[in-house]
């Protein structure tokens, strides 16, 4: 927010200005970015995280909504109910990747 004040006349005015609310917010990323991030681009899992391709929608769900991972909290939070939505019908829909 910007504030400056305009003397004139012998009257002080106060002039404030904000962010128009036209205009949008940046793009925020495509939240499955971030879980490729982890668990690897095929989200077929790497290192510390597991496999979440194919897994049930529903348990993916949980995972950003009631049981959230510690590592996940932060991203979690961020995503609204439709992001989550998507996101696990997104998940679920891979399919899942080959026993190692």
């Amino acid at each position: 927010m910007t504030k400056f004040f305009l003397a004139a006349s012998g009257t002080l005015f106060f002039i404030a200005t904000t962010a128009s609310a036209d205009v949008p917010p940046p793009p925020a990323a495509d939240p499955i970015t971030k879980c490729k991030g982890c668990h690897g681009p095929d989200l077929a899992g790497k290192a510390k995280s597991p496999s979440i391709a194919g897994e049930d929608k529903d348990k993916i769900k949980a995972s950003l909504t009631t049981k959230i991972p510690k590592q996940m909290t932060a991203i979690a939070k961020a995503l609204t109910t439709e992001q989550i939505d998507a996101l696990s019908a997104q998940i679920s829909a891979m399919p899942k990747p080959a026993p190692k």
